[in-house]
């Protein structure tokens, strides 16, 4: 077990904040880490670092302290002349993932202006990373898996706590479909001792939902376009496209969900599916890999602007480029890393 306590510094208030895009392993894992280090004696903030929307808040609203969580821009803590703060940071891999990097107004923060920070995270990071203290790592399902692995004293959980936890590794792993072990399952199975609901846990994280979301399945289904030789399907957008449709911001984001979750992980013979919705200055690249997918998405696609952030089988990115030719950019480099001939 890694002894926060001993490594938290006295009389400074700690920053938790639980990484951008929103979901249930990020808000959860920080959720539970939150309350225990306030069970420590430390004030501690509970941030996500960006406003959500309605729709976002009915998703994942039903969590346990769900409302003790602030949600807004975290570059007010970042300032220099003000390390007052420990900063912990949950799940993500990016550091624009602790910030509203999509406010633009404002520079990106300095996080050497923190000198105490500890990342609790699932993922290959970055070389560059924002510290050194990291507890966690690529073999683990989820931050919730890491921090009931190796931070939180078992006799501290409780029965919200747990359906915190077991909430964070459901949405990480699919309800169990991919990306776990048995070390996974046997922390899940110790979560249902504290007598949670997990077939309605399972339910809203992952099957419960509303009509735009299959209108916008239906709509990526007619559009999709399948590459057989290297199993791959893509799905582009243009603006003129979503003009001429009628597509709505909120239907966007309908459509991204319907993609990831029904789509992109789910057609017998394609390893992975990569969407490309053409917006005013970038195109939002996102794509999701199978079980059977061997390449990380996050690397493979670093030569059409990601930044090697996200999962093995997932990434999210925006690059500012022209939106005609990224599709066979994006074959490109698929047939080099499958040593596909073209």
């Amino acid at each position: 077990m890694f002894d926060l306590k001993a490594f938290l510094p006295k009389n400074k208030r700690v920053l938790v904040i639980s990484a951008a895009p929103f979901d249930g392993d990020s808000l959860a894992s920080g959720t539970i880490l939150t309350k225990y280090i306030q069970s420590l004696g430390f004030e501690t903030l509970h941030y996500f670092p960006r406003e959500i929307s309605a729709k976002e808040k009915e998703f994942l609203g039903w969590l346990p302290y769900f409302e003790e969580i602030t949600f807004g821009d975290t570059r007010q803590f970042f300032e220099k002349g003000k390390d007052s703060t420990t900063l912990v940071t949950v799940d993500g891999r990016d550091k624009i993932q602790f910030y509203d990097y999509k406010n633009e107004k404002l520079p990106p923060p300095d996080f050497t202006n923190i000198s105490t920070i500890l990342r609790m995270h699932h993922h290959t990071l970055p070389d560059n990373d924002i510290t050194k203290n990291l507890v966690g790592g690529a073999e683990y399902s989820s931050t919730s898996e890491v921090i009931l692995t190796h931070i939180i004293p078992r006799e501290f959980i409780n029965h919200q706590l747990a359906n915190c936890g077991y909430a964070g590794i459901v949405d990480d792993t699919g309800n169990f479909q991919w990306n776990f072990t048995s070390q996974t399952l046997s922390v899940a199975s110790w979560l249902c001792t504290f007598g949670i609901d997990a077939p309605s846990i399972s339910s809203w994280v992952m099957h419960v939902r509303d009509e735009e979301f299959y209108k916008a399945l239906s709509y990526a289904v007619e559009r999709i376009h399948y590459y057989p030789e290297i199993r791959t399907i893509l799905l582009p957008l243009s603006k003129e496209e979503q003009i001429k449709d009628k597509l709505t911001p909120e239907f966007n984001k309908s459509l991204i969900a319907a993609f990831n979750t029904e789509l992109a992980k789910r057609i017998r013979g394609y390893d992975r599916g990569i969407l490309l919705l053409e917006q005013d200055k970038h195109v939002k690249v996102t794509g999701r890999g199978q079980s059977t997918n061997k390449i990380s998405l996050a690397e493979l696609l670093r030569p059409v602007g990601s930044l090697g952030k996200g999962h093995f089988n997932a990434t999210d990115f925006e690059t500012k480029q022209d939106f005609g030719p990224i599709e066979q950019k994006i074959i490109k480099v698929v047939k080099r890393a499958l040593g596909v001939d073209s």
